[in-house]
Formats: structure tokens, sequence, C-alpha cells
């Protein structure tokens, strides 16, 4: 959790925000902050993972499918 007030100031001194847009800022970053709503490296790491095997077996059979097209073709 962060400190929404501390976090809402600073964005209006600093970042030039409207107070309205800073506390509204700051609560969704509080509320998205929960660790277990995060994605983590490791998280990321495993999809990625599993795109990469997705993506290697659908150009398979697309190599395959038209290898066979093009030998029923000939």
């Amino acid at each position: 959790m962060i400190d929404t007030l501390k976090f809402a100031r600073h964005m209006q001194t600093k970042g030039g925000m409207s107070q309205e847009a800073a506390e509204a800022l700051a609560e969704c970053i509080n509320e998205g902050a929960s660790i277990d709503q995060l994605a983590m490296k490791q998280d990321l790491a495993i999809a990625v993972s599993g795109l990469r095997s997705q993506i290697w077996y659908a150009a398979f059979a697309i190599v395959l499918a038209t290898g066979i097209v093009l030998h029923i073709w000939k």
C-alpha cells in the first residue's frame, strides 16, 4: 500500500496535476498495487514461453498443411 495523500500531494506539486486528478491517480495506483494482482517477472516468463510454443506448433501446422495441399495439387 502506498501513502495516497503523500503521493497525491507530490503529484500536485511536482507533477503539476490538479488536486482531483492527483487524488484519482493515487487511488487507482493504490487499488492496483495489491501484490496478488501484480504480474511478476516469473509469471511473464512462463506466459511468454507458452506463447512461443504455441507459435511454433501453429507454424509447424501451417507448413505441414501447405505441404499436403501442394502435394495433392500436383
